[in-house]
């Protein structure tokens, strides 16, 4: 997907144009999650997130 330049991504049946792929900082990353899956991503030691970027 990254070397491709975008994609489409189906979510519950909406899609949705992925037009860019961008690193996003670790604190950032987890701070996107529910606090339960935020402590699982700590002890998982999980630090690579990435952030995508519809179209308009």
């Amino acid at each position: 997907m990254v070397s491709a330049g975008g994609c489409v991504l189906v979510v519950d049946g909406v899609e949705h144009e992925i037009v860019a792929v961008e690193p996003y900082g670790t604190d950032a990353g987890r701070r996107a999650f529910p606090k339960p899956a935020q402590l699982v991503l700590r002890l998982l030691r999980r630090h690579e997130f990435r952030l995508l970027r519809t179209g308009g």
